[in-house]
């Protein structure tokens, strides 16, 4: 299997860089793909792979190499459009990258920040460097493709009338009701039985008891009757609606 995914790694790096490459030299093994002569290397797709990789479990060989193609296909990607976005004068400038990087920052302390830093194994030109390229392509999709989108209601009322079954659905309801036990005295405790716990040793011998009750088969509104101490529910069988 290893081999395999190897082949297929090598045969998307010849593919990619073809274009570019016919009259150069083969790239290095470390070289996973060319666009447009900025390469893709080995380690760039690692680093990926390790900030990506959940915490705690090791993803097994075929899931790791499947990972790796999935980053390999999207930095593919993204250099092309980032390329698109710096023709058109779309490039993010520093003052976006900066802003975006506080934003990015402000939920952490120092000391978290860094700690993440660390544990995926990427620096702060790393970080910025990912923002930069994100808020470039995100610019491009909006002037090129997000823009140029109109829906008019004519549009979504058509669309609900020809799809009117996917929206018919009828959503699933509960009724709740609930029996209180309180480690407190309440003098407006108000249940059948007149059954009100004063200590926690008391609650806790009357939870145990209550529930060998209802998993025996007791009636639940009877038992919240007679001996819940919710004073508003209690009457109705602990009903909440």
């Amino acid at each position: 299997m290893l081999s395999r995914w190897s082949a297929i790694v090598g045969i998307l790096g010849v593919l990619v860089c073809a274009p570019a490459c016919k009259k150069q030299t083969a790239p290095s093994p470390d070289v996973w793909a060319v666009v447009n002569g900025k390469e893709i290397r080995r380690e760039e797709v690692e680093k990926y792979f390790r900030s990506r990789s959940p915490e705690g479990q090791a993803p097994s060989q075929e899931e790791a190499l499947s990972l790796k193609l999935n980053i390999l296909d999207e930095l593919v990607n993204n250099e092309i459009l980032l390329e698109r976005a710096q023709k058109l004068g779309l490039a993010a400038s520093d003052g976006e990258v900066e802003d975006k990087f506080t934003e990015f920052k402000s939920p952490f302390t120092e000391e978290e920040f860094q700690r993440q830093l660390r544990e995926r194994a990427v620096t702060v030109d790393d970080l910025k460097r990912d923002l930069r390229r994100q808020l470039s392509i995100q610019k491009l999709i909006n002037r090129e493709v997000l823009a140029k989108i109109s829906i008019t209601d004519q549009d979504v009322t058509d669309f609900y009338n020809q799809n009117r079954a996917q929206f018919n659905i009828v959503e699933l309801q509960f009724r709740v009701a609930q029996i209180v036990v309180s480690p407190r005295r309440d003098p407006q405790v108000r249940n059948r039985k007149s059954d009100d716990a004063g200590t926690e040793t008391d609650a806790r011998r009357k939870v145990a008891a209550l529930a060998e009750r209802l998993n025996a088969g007791a009636d639940f509104a009877q038992v919240a009757m007679d001996y819940s101490e919710d004073p508003v529910t209690a009457a109705t069988g602990g009903d909440l609606g």
